[in-house]
């Protein structure tokens, strides 16, 4: 199970407004994220909160290679 947060109004860690936009599985998750166009992909953070070895988060470029991972496993 994966939770897609949006995180907004940043000033520091601890000052972070935070969304939750989906929960489902991993590949579900993905599949909104890259859908969206790459700008409305800003602030965004895939979190795998029952994973008991890192990485528990994937933000910025290591969302881009979710994507790609899952581009290359579908047809």
């Amino acid at each position: 199970m994966a939770t897609l947060i949006r995180v907004t109004d940043r000033t520091t860690e601890t000052a972070a407004s935070r969304e939750m936009v989906q929960q489902g599985p991993l590949h579900h998750v993905v599949e909104t994220v890259a859908a969206m166009p790459p700008d409305a992909r800003r602030g965004l953070s895939v979190s795998l909160p029952d994973r008991r070895v890192p990485p528990h988060t994937f933000d910025r470029h290591a969302i881009d290679a979710l994507i790609i991972d899952l581009r290359r496993t579908r047809p």
